[in-house]
This record gives C-alpha cells, sequence and structure tokens, in this order.
C-alpha cells in the first residue's frame, strides 16, 4: 500500500511536469497521495511523528513548482543539470556559454538531474516548456524531500531526549520559519545542506541518548551508504571521453564550439580511480554492516547525513555538527562519548562519500578545478570579498543577527529569549546534553558566517534548525512550570517576554518596512526591486502584531498554553500566506517564466532562436534548452550576425534583456521597422521580451 501511495505521487508529479493537471489539482493530489504514504508507514506511532510530516507536506508541496525558477540561482543549478542529462557527462558540470562549473560541489546537480529523468522533463533545445509543461515541479522536489526528512530526523532526535512534544514544537518552528519553509520551495545548494545538517544533528541526539547495550544491525545504514557511493563509482567508470560544449547550440553566437579535449591526468584512468577507492567502500560497507550497537549505527548515520551535506556545499556540512559534538564532549569531559560517536570511522565516510567525484574532477581537469573549488569558492569566500552584494551596508555583527530576525518571523522575539535563557537547575543530563549539542551547532553556523569576509544573507539559514529546537525545548519547559513562580522567576520572566516582544516587534517594523526582506534570505544583489511584496506588507504586520501580543502573554503562567497554541496557528497561517500567496507573485518579478511562456507564444514557430542581450542569469539558458543565441555584449559580433540573418530573409528577432537596457539594445539597433515591449512590468519587474522588425 506504501508503494502504491508513492507510485501515486510520482504519476501526479509526472502529469504536473508535462502540464497536464492544472495547478489545483496537483495542489490537492500531490499532499493527499504522499499523506497516504506516511499514514500508513507511521500507523500504531505517536501522533506526533504523523503531524510532523503533515505538517511539511500540507505547507512546502501543494505549490512547490506553480512558479518561476528564481533567478540567478535556482535556474543556474538547474542548467547545470539539464546540461548533465543533455551532454551525458554527470562528472563535470557545464554551464551553458561560461564553460565548467566549479563554484559548487555537485550533489545538488545530481539530484535535480535525477528528479528531471524520473518525472519526465524534456530537457533537449525548446523542450522544457512545450506543451505548457512545468519543469519546476521536478527542479524543486528534491530541497523539498530533504527538508522534510531532515526535519524529522532532527524532531525524533529531540523527541528522544527531551519529549515528544518539545520535539513537535521545534519542528512546527523551524517548518514556519521563512529562512527554512521558504528555502524548501528553492532548487539551490543550501536545503541539501541545512536539511543533511538537521538530520545529522538529529541522529547524534540519537547516538547519545541511546544506551550501549541496546543491539540492531547495520546492514539498513549499509544499504544506504552503498546507494551513495555506488552510483559514484558506476557514473565514474563509464566516463570516458571530456567534451566541452553545449549540445544543440555550439554553432550559436556566444556559444563555446563542441570538441573533445584531453583530461589533465590520462594514466589515471576511470577504471584505475574505481580501483583506488573500492577497497575503502567495501572495507566501510563491512565495518557498519557488522556493527550491532544502535548507537554507534545512529552515529554513522549523523556522520552519512553530514558528508551528504558536504556534498551539497562542502566543509561546513562536516563541521557543524561536529562542532555541537565539541560543545557536548566538552561538558560532558568523558572521552568514552567520543568512542560511541565514531568521529574517526565518520571521517572516513566522508572521504569515501566524497572521494570519488574529487578525484574523478582532479583527473579530468587537474590543478584548475582545485584552484576554483576549493582555493576560490570555499577559502577565498571566507577570507576575501568574492561577488560581494553589500555596498553600503553595515556588516558588522548585527549584519546577520537581523538576517536570523527576518528568517525566523514570527518567532523570532521567543527565539531570542530561548537562546539567552540558561537551562532549568532541574534539567536531566539526556535534556541537557540534547540543548548543549543544539547550541554548539547553531552558535558555530552563526559565528562561521560572521567571520567570513563575504557576505550573503542566506549564509546564516543552517543556524536556524537548531536554534528552532532550541525554541521547542525552551516552549515546552515553559508548558511544564506547573508551580507558582517566586518573585525572581517572575521577574525574569516578565523581563524575558518584554524582550522578545521588542525584538519581534523590530523585525515587524522592518518587514512592514520593506517586505522584500523575506525574499532576499534566498536571491542574490540585494538592490533588486520586488514589487509584488509590497501588497504584504500589512498582511506582516498584522501576523508580527499578534506574535508579540503573544510573546508578551508568555509571561503569565495560566495563559502560556493558549498564547503557545495561539503563536503556533498564527506561524501556520502566516507561513501559508508566505509559500502559496507572497512566494508566487514575487516569483515572476526576478524569474523568466513569464518571458519564455511570452516568447513561445509569440513566435509562432519561427526558426529564429531566442537573443540574450547583456544578460547572464541563466533562465534563458533553461527555459529555451540553450537554444539561445547569446550577446554579452552588443557591437560589431551582434551587427554582424543580424546583418547575415536579414540576408537569409529573416527580419523578425526577439529580444530578452533586462529593462534596464531597453534604450540600450534599440540604439544598438538603429532604424528599426518596429520595436515592441511584449512584456510589461506586471508580468516581470527585471526582465522584458521585445519584439524587433529590421
Amino acid at each position: 500500500m506504501i508503494v502504491a501511495a508513492l507510485a501515486s505521487l510520482l504519476l501526479v508529479l509526472r502529469l504536473a511536469v508535462r502540464g497536464v493537471l492544472p495547478v489545483w489539482a496537483v495542489a490537492v493530489l500531490a499532499p493527499g497521495a504522499l499523506l497516504a504514504a506516511a499514514f500508513l508507514f507511521f500507523r500504531g506511532r505517536p501522533r506526533y511523528d504523523l503531524g510532523v510530516i503533515a505538517l511539511g507536506t500540507c505547507l512546502a508541496l501543494p505549490l512547490l513548482g506553480a512558479f518561476s525558477l528564481i533567478d540567478p540561482w535556482e535556474a543556474h543549478y538547474a542548467e547545470v543539470a539539464r546540461e548533465m542529462i543533455e551532454r551525458r557527462d554527470f562528472i563535470s558540470p557545464w554551464w551553458a556559454q561560461e564553460g565548467w562549473f566549479m563554484t559548487k560541489p555537485v550533489l545538488t546537480m545530481w539530484l535535480e538531474a535525477i528528479a528531471m529523468l524520473l518525472l519526465g522533463v524534456r530537457t533537449g533545445p525548446e523542450g522544457a516548456l512545450a506543451g505548457g509543461a512545468n519543469p519546476e515541479w521536478a527542479v524543486r522536489l528534491p530541497a523539498f524531500a530533504i527538508a522534510l526528512v531532515g526535519v524529522y530526523l532532527l524532531y525524533d532526535g529531540v523527541a528522544r531526549t527531551c519529549g515528544r512534544r518539545a520535539g513537535f514544537l521545534g519542528a512546527l518552528a523551524l517548518w514556519t520559519m521563512p529562512g527554512f519553509a521558504l528555502l524548501a520551495h528553492q532548487a539551490t545548494t543550501d536545503m541539501p545542506l541545512i536539511g543533511a545538517v538537521a538530520a545529522s544533528l538529529g541522529l547524534l541526539l540519537r547516538a547519545i541518548d541511546t544506551p550501549d547495550h541496546v543491539q540492531a544491525r547495520g546492514y539498513g545504514l549499509a544499504a544506504w551508504v552503498a546507494l551513495l557511493t555506488g552510483p559514484q563509482l558506476v557514473v565514474v567508470g563509464l566516463t570516458r571521453h571530456l567534451v566541452e560544449g553545449s549540445p544543440h547550440a555550439c554553432t550559436l553566437p556566444g556559444q563555446r564550439p563542441c570538441a573533445e579535449i584531453a583530461v589533465a591526468h590520462p594514466g589515471l584512468s576511470p577504471w584505475l580511480q574505481v580501483a583506488i577507492v573500492l577497497p575503502l567502500v567495501v572495507g566501510l560497507l563491512v565495518r557498519i554492516a557488522t556493527e550491532t550497537r544502535l548507537a554507534r549505527l545512529f552515529a554513522l548515520g549523523a556522520w552519512t547525513a553530514a558528508s551528504f551535506a558536504a556534498m551539497a556545499k562542502g566543509p561546513a556540512g562536516l563541521a557543524i555538527p561536529a562542532a555541537g559534538v565539541v560543545l557536548f564532549l566538552v561538558s560532558r569531559r568523558s572521552p568514552r562519548a567520543l568512542l560511541r560517536l565514531e568521529a574517526p570511522v565518520g571521517l572516513l565516510l566522508a572521504v569515501v562519500m566524497l572521494g570519488p567525484w574529487y578525484l574523478a574532477l582532479w583527473a579530468r581537469h587537474g590543478r584548475g578545478f582545485l584552484d576554483e573549488l576549493v582555493m576560490t569558492h570555499m577559502i577565498g569566500r571566507t577570507l576575501g570579498h568574492l561577488h560581494d552584494v553589500n555596498e553600503g551596508e553595515d556588516v558588522g555583527l548585527m549584519y546577520f543577527v537581523r538576517q536570523l530576525g527576518y528568517a525566523t518571523f514570527p518567532w523570532s522575539g521567543l527565539l531570542a529569549a530561548a537562546a539567552l535563557s540558561p537551562p532549568r537547575s532541574d534539567d536531566g543530563s539526556r535534556r541537557t546534553g540534547a540543548r548543549t549539542l543544539l547550541f554548539g551547532a547553531a552558535l558555530f553556523a552563526f559565528t562561521l558566517v560572521s567571520a567570513m569576509r563575504t557576505k550573503f544573507h542566506h549564509y546564516v539559514l543552517p543556524a536556524v534548525p537548531p536554534f528552532a529546537m532550541l525554541l521547542g525545548i525552551w516552549l515546552d519547559e515553559r508548558l511544564s512550570e506547573a508551580e507558582k513562580p517566586g518573585r525572581r522567576r517572575l521577574l525574569a520572566s516578565a523581563a524575558l517576554a518584554l524582550g522578545a516582544a521588542c525584538v519581534a516587534g523590530l523585525v515587524t517594523r522592518d518587514l512592514g518596512a520593506d517586505p522584500s526582506h523575506l525574499v532576499k534570505l534566498f536571491t542574490y544583489r540585494y538592490d533588486r526591486v520586488w514589487p509584488s511584496t509590497r501588497a504584504f506588507a500589512p498582511v506582516l504586520v498584522a501576523f508580527g502584531v499578534f506574535a508579540t501580543l503573544a510573546s508578551l502573554a508568555l509571561a503569565i503562567r495560566t495563559w502560556r498554553r493558549y498564547a503557545v497554541v495561539a503563536l503556533g496557528a498564527l506561524a501556520v497561517g502566516c507561513m501559508a500566506v508566505l509559500l502559496d500567496g507572497y512566494l508566487v507573485r514575487c516569483a515572476p518579478d526576478g524569474g523568466q517564466r513569464h518571458i519564455m511562456d511570452a516568447y513561445y507564444r509569440a513566435r509562432r514557430d519561427t526558426p529564429t532562436p531566442l537573443v540574450a542581450y547583456e544578460l547572464n542569469w541563466k533562465g534563458e539558458n533553461f527555459y529555451t534548452g540553450n537554444r539561445l543565441a547569446i550577446f554579452l555584449s552588443g557591437g560589431s559580433p551582434m551587427r554582424t550576425w543580424l546583418d547575415a540573418k536579414q540576408r537569409a530573409g529573416e527580419h523578425t528577432f526577439f529580444f530578452v534583456t533586462e529593462r534596464s537596457r531597453i534604450r540600450g539594445l534599440h540604439a544598438e539597433l538603429g532604424p528599426t521597422r518596429a520595436f515592441e515591449e511584449l512584456t510589461d512590468a506586471s508580468a516581470c519587474a527585471e526582465f522584458v521580451l521585445v519584439r524587433a522588425e529590421l
């Protein structure tokens, strides 16, 4: 029955991708199928378990693929994944006209490519939107799935150590924080990092909570590790030739020519690479499969999840859980805890999971790959400014404090109170250990990004899951206070409630003045205009005012239960508005789906490809299958190509560009018989489609 429910979900999503089902039908059928599978799987288990899955499903799945990819990050990861399929090369990522893509590890692109193949996305030239298709469902599905699993595993760890109510309150807070829920609707490298780190923390909590005498078999975990490493070895072994260029676009202006090139280290053949890594993989699988202590298996599962996170975005995926472990070990002052957390085997796991792709890239591209990915985009972002877009902003300590406030709205005030509250004196060791590990992970994540020279708003988001769970534990403690507090405790509670209300009020003020703070949590270039977000200012202010009042109500013991229920309901409502209203409405402001739909309607099968004029956002590449003439600058090359087309009898051309470049385009074309903007600012604030008759 579970398999049948999941098969139904797959069918619904395939029909959604092909544009067969209307949006409302997918919004009902897809969550319904997933909830049916979850109900069957969690039957007989505590109701909170199903509640966590149901909450994430009902909030995040209904309109997951119902709106445009938001340029540039969603579009450029999707384009790299599409090129993997078309080029039949899953080792060396290619980035349309820009060449090799070496700014991020490969995991996100692999997942998106697998989802495209599974759900039937047409990845060829001009195929992505054919017949009203919606490829966004496939591109975003991995982020949603990782978020759902990550929240559940983190909830499970907190539930086992601090109680199911504490875990559920933390999961409720996390799923209703914009810095997590909105990111679950974004096909970027961030959710694979954050969701996997959340899963790792949850499994570490299970590891420190499970007694040594509890037995289990490691076959299941070994199977997962084999699933994450085996396909890599197969792909490495079967990929023979190194070819640059984008198929079907090699002869178009601005595109790289297609040609086979020499590998950097031909002596390190693909099968030799497999032979180097395979013994480590087999040895590790045997070690995991023969492990019988459940606590050790949870620890190994945690390092598997952390390595998965590192495959998505680099060393932070390992460092954040490790920082939580370090603080936990310091608090315990016992080396025994280090042994049960399996840190040495965890390091080997990371080598085995990360090694095949890194080794293959080094064999193919040599030192240039390491210089670009590791030295420039990992170490370089920490030590210097890279692609920085914060001109004129204060990038001191308060920079990420503000972003954390926006990312955790409407819980911002209570989160500050929870983070600053000392543990209760009657805490048991399990609860104290959980708080210590979560606080260590959150503090390290925040400190790391604050110390980095390159600063983007989304860098702080890995701190959101552990902070949300700390909030859940804190709320559970407040609800558990049965006795009337003394005068000192009463004053402390009042002070915390007042401080929480002040923080909530400040965040509400900022969001009311500029609602685009939320979409800027995961987008590029913070001077961009998001006019569709302005309509949501009154709604955000209303939610913020009620959150402020609920924060104050928590100071009164007899009101706390009602205040928590009211705040939870308020947060769910707020997130429903943000996911199904705010995000859907503002996506066209910074995405190109509407532009491309207008192009295919207007051209009427004219063979002349779309022209990208002084544009490099990658939505134009993905939505056209890179069937695109590209002129990153105007001048003689564009004029020469247009003249050649005119001599061949073609006089109608379509251009996509940024709205601010329309005058420059018109001037470059010179006298025209017609120059018409086919899309106005209401269709897309950032981009415009132009039809020119020459």
